[in-house]
């Protein structure tokens, strides 16, 4: 049922833009984007959540909530992190995917994979945070979640695709995939909620709008669009984002010199 209902919030968009505006190239346009989108979600998701899910399994079965707590602030740390580049990134350079990609003839399908993009990324952030709801065998929590936020979706997308085109189902689309793990942090107990430390949050996004605004000040964005702009311009934002908290936050540091000096290690190698 979760399944079916998870493809259900996928098509819903491209249904309603069909069905409401009545214009193909509508829907092409919202697919384009809708479906590069998705892939960041795909990458972000399958990445974090296999490896994480059987160890916060079995921390959790075996130790309790406040070893799965303390797994999560580990994982929240660097990814945290990586999903604020992941939006930065997104909100400067997405169009310029599209672009370099498929022409510039599917420019305006540009801020459509922009925003689901930066929203995916902030939601698997939040979908770790809120993660317990399985390991209490509450599957039924989650089809809830999914239902009402389908219905969100429609209700919104009745609403604000007639008066934004595309954008309307872009924007009903964000909303109901924010509150939906939004829903996951609320919903579980309150001894494995573990959100992103303030630190964290803070410096990622002081540093992606310090980063953003330098870009802005040095006319990266008025280079040509496509390669030329995402490869120059995203390269300086993102090697700049990475040097920014570097030097701001130790733990970082410490965590990534733990992790190369432990592979060194004869144990790790075999």
């Amino acid at each position: 049922g979760n399944e079916i209902l998870s493809v259900a919030r996928v098509a819903l968009g491209r249904l309603m833009i069909k069905g409401l505006l009545s214009d193909f190239s509508a829907v092409g346009v919202y697919s384009i984007g809708a479906s590069l989108a998705v892939q960041v979600n795909v990458l972000l998701n399958v990445s974090v959540f296999e490896t994480m899910m059987p160890m916060a399994n079995r921390a959790y079965l075996t130790e309790g909530a406040a070893a799965l707590r303390q797994l999560k602030a580990r994982f929240l740390l660097p990814m945290t992190y990586a999903a604020v580049a992941v939006t930065c990134l997104l909100a400067c350079f997405g169009s310029d995917v599209i672009v370099a990609l498929s022409g510039s003839t599917k420019s305006a399908s540009g801020p459509v994979f922009s925003m689901l993009g930066a929203v995916y990324a902030l939601q698997c952030v939040l979908l770790v945070s809120g993660y317990g709801l399985l390991l209490e065998r509450r599957s039924h929590k989650i089809m809830a979640l999914m239902a009402m936020t389908l219905v969100m979706n429609l209700a919104l997308g009745y609403w604000l695709i007639p008066r934004f085109g595309v954008m309307g189902a872009v924007y009903a689309t964000s909303v109901g995939s924010l509150v939906y793990a939004i829903g996951h942090c609320l919903w579980i107990p309150r001894e494995m909620l573990q959100l992103p430390d303030m630190r964290t949050v803070a410096t990622s996004t002081g540093v992606a709008l310090g980063c953003a605004g330098g870009a802005w000040m040095a006319g990266l964005f008025s280079l040509q669009p496509g390669w030329e702009r995402l490869l120059v311009g995203g390269g300086a934002v993102g090697v700049a984002y990475v040097l920014g908290v570097w030097a701001l936050d130790g733990r970082l540091r410490a965590l990534v010199m733990s992790l190369l000096l432990w592979r060194k290690r004869p144990e790790a190698a075999s």
